[in-house]
């Protein structure tokens, strides 16, 4: 279920689970959980001021390429992938493979938000 707005939204609920979905605003965007907030390969986008509020907020990506482990910066945090375990960036880089392996976004228009 895609959820699209062209003012304000806002969505207060228990838990969101956005699954290869999108929650679009085109001015400002309030979520509000009172659990969990999960997106997995989906899209939570505004144009204007975005809220979300949650317990717990898993944000799920895919890898539709190639890619590469880099050491990311940002004002409050540094990755540095020298300290991860070799064997847990295997175990990462085999899972990214089966997502990739599994997932085919042209394929799967279907998508769903659960609130």
């Amino acid at each position: 279920m895609e959820k699209y707005s062209s003012g304000d939204m806002s969505i207060t609920t228990g838990n969101l689970t956005n699954t290869i979905a999108d929650i679009f605003s085109g001015s400002g965007l309030i979520i509000t959980a009172t659990g969990n907030v999960k997106n997995t390969v989906g899209t939570i986008e505004s144009n204007g001021n975005m809220s979300i509020t949650a317990n717990n907020i898993e944000n799920i990506g895919e890898m539709l390429d190639d890619y590469s482990i880099v050491v990311l910066e940002g004002s409050q945090s540094t990755i540095d992938v020298s300290t991860i375990d070799p064997a847990l960036l295997s175990e990462l880089d085999e899972k990214f493979k089966k997502v990739k392996s599994d997932s085919n976004r042209s394929s799967k228009k279907l998508g769903n938000c659960e609130m």
